[in-house]
């Protein structure tokens, strides 16, 4: 049961990470030329993603404040991609074990993903998250701890069933 306990927690470490570095690196890579020059289908089709991607999230500024955040983002990215490779080039690029890579894809599996909502806490070296998975809804509390040096590595991913934020 711990070890179960400690995989869901990894995975769910994994998708918030993913889903923060997705959106942290599309607004970060994102030029002004690339801005003036969108294929036209892709103008047409979603002029309002242009928007989305031009101002980042509270959470992703906020996740972009700390080490900790910064490795969470790129986490989240990853583990959303669904993709083991990315997940396994995550790993190797923070200097993580990429073999963590197989029990991430296990997580990925059962929850579909992870959507990450807002920050509950964050240091330096930790990052708390609430998300939500996509497959079933459920709310998780993930928490990252990353090693102090960098390229700050995940030394630790926690996660906890959470309640479900309130609708204020």
């Amino acid at each position: 049961m711990t070890q179960i306990n400690a995989l869901i927690t990894r995975l769910l470490l994994a998708c918030a990470v993913c889903a923060c570095a997705a959106s942290v690196c599309g607004a970060q890579t994102t030029t002004p030329d690339h801005k003036q020059q969108p294929a036209a289908t892709e103008k047409a089709a979603a002029p309002d993603k242009e928007k989305t991607a031009e101002k980042p999230s509270p959470l992703d500024e906020e996740l972009s404040k700390t080490p900790a955040g910064k490795t969470a983002a790129k986490f989240f990215a990853a583990f959303n991609s669904g993709d083991i490779k990315v997940m396994r080039a995550f790993h190797e690029s923070t200097g993580g074990d990429v073999e963590n890579a197989e029990k991430d894809m296990g997580f990925y599996e059962q929850s579909g993903g992870l959507k990450p909502h807002s920050l509950i806490s964050s240091s330096k070296e930790q990052v708390s998250v609430l998300v939500q998975t996509k497959k079933d809804g459920r709310w998780l509390n993930f928490e990252i701890t990353v090693e102090a040096q960098e390229p700050h590595g995940i030394s630790r991913i926690g996660v906890r069933p959470a309640s479900a934020p309130s609708a204020n």
